[in-house]
């Protein structure tokens, strides 16, 4: 019989399922004991076994929550237990804020054009130039 857990677990995305175990854990896991507790939790014909652990595999290597200790180990990046993803969304305004995005666009419209940009050059000499080309 299952547990509450597990009928939880087993609802979720297997990299999610993943994230928990390896929470839970709070240690490095081998790929291949983290493969068989999320098939244990969310069953897959002995068939498509492989199939499955590749997938699992791919997972892991794309979510920014994971780390690859080396060694066939996998745990948890630091940082990532008890923060979800964020995304950050830049606004518009007007003001002072509205002159850096300014900025920002005559810096990417240098680099666009080729033209280079010498490290050394104060940004006062890059806002000039931005000038120019505009």
């Amino acid at each position: 019989m299952r547990s509450e857990r597990d009928s939880i677990l087993a609802r979720m995305k297997e990299v999610d399922v993943a994230y928990h175990i390896l929470k839970q854990r709070g240690q490095p896991v081998y790929f291949r004991d983290l493969i068989e507790e999320i098939l244990r939790i969310k069953p897959v014909d002995s068939a498509n076994w492989a199939k499955a652990a590749a997938a699992i595999y791919t997972q892991l290597n794309l979510d920014t929550r994971f780390s690859y200790q080396g060694k066939g180990k996998w745990s948890l990046r630091s940082g990532a237990i008890n923060k979800a993803p964020r995304r950050v969304r830049l606004k518009r305004t007007r003001g002072a804020g509205s002159d850096l995005l300014k900025r920002g666009r005559r810096l990417r419209l240098l680099v666009r054009r080729g033209d280079g940009l010498d490290l050394e050059t104060s940004p006062e000499a890059v806002e000039e130039a931005g000038s120019l080309g505009e």
